[in-house]
């Protein structure tokens, strides 16, 4: 018998002893896969916005609402505030992690706890609506509480913000979610200029490449402006040459 032959045979049979010693294993293959780019992130018209306000029935909602578009903080995050997490006279609003809370409000990731800056608009409404709602009934620490019903005076929840949008939603006809005021507040950021670790730290973000996937997509209209910008620093003086 050849060599060429008895290697085929020796082959075959080392073929049926693997086969044999792993017939009842489970593998996991890695089979290459094409990395799906991550959609624009969901935003809303500032023109939107400004009619979803409008159509805020008490100032809790209303501050609510400014608070999320103006902020970049995440719901939850709102949620989570404490009356003592604003800095009123360096206008500054501190998001920190106090672990779970009656609410079930939480901070995202361990990144989340920063420092935001804000407006004087903003701590003027968040005043006015502490005078107002926060009595001395209120037995809660927490900033946004429930204004009516048997819960009055408890912590914001969930549900309860989903009521709210939903009722937004129906009064405007506008799509709206908590979410879209954050991007769309990032989004607006980012075309102010801010810098890409400016706007890390204002989202809260673990990593610069999660900032920049999200919300560093150029519009063909900012291209086009950018390139107008450049183009006469692209020009090269060349020779004229006849014929061409």
């Amino acid at each position: 018998m050849s060599t060429v032959v008895n290697f085929l045979i020796d082959i075959h049979r080392f073929k049926d002893f693997l086969y044999h010693i792993n017939k009842d294993k489970l593998f996991s293959s890695h089979i290459l896969k094409l990395k799906v780019p991550k959609q624009k992130p969901k935003t809303i018209p500032k023109e939107n916005i400004a009619a979803i306000m409008n159509a805020c029935e008490n100032p809790r909602d209303l501050f609510l609402i400014q608070l999320l578009w103006e902020s970049s903080m995440r719901i939850g995050e709102a949620l989570a505030l404490w009356l003592e997490d604003f800095e009123i006279d360096a206008r500054r609003i501190h998001i920190r992690d106090r672990g779970e809370l009656s609410n079930l409000a939480e901070i995202k990731t361990v990144c989340s706890p920063r420092s935001i800056d804000v407006s004087e608009d903003l701590i003027n409404m968040y005043l006015d609506y502490i005078a107002q709602y926060h009595t001395n009934e209120v037995d809660t620490n927490h900033v946004f509480i429930k204004l009516s019903g048997s819960n009055k005076g408890n912590p914001l929840e969930y549900a309860d913000v989903v009521s709210l949008i939903q009722r937004l939603r129906k009064k405007t006809g506008i799509y709206l979610t908590p979410h879209m005021l954050r991007h769309t507040s990032l989004t607006e950021l980012r075309k102010a200029g801010w810098r890409d670790e400016h706007l890390m730290k204002r989202a809260g973000h673990a990593h610069i490449q999660t900032t920049m996937q999200m919300y560093i997509h150029p519009s063909d209209e900012d291209i086009r402006k950018d390139w107008e910008k450049a183009q006469e620093k692209m020009k090269i003086n060349k020779e004229s040459k006849d014929g061409f």
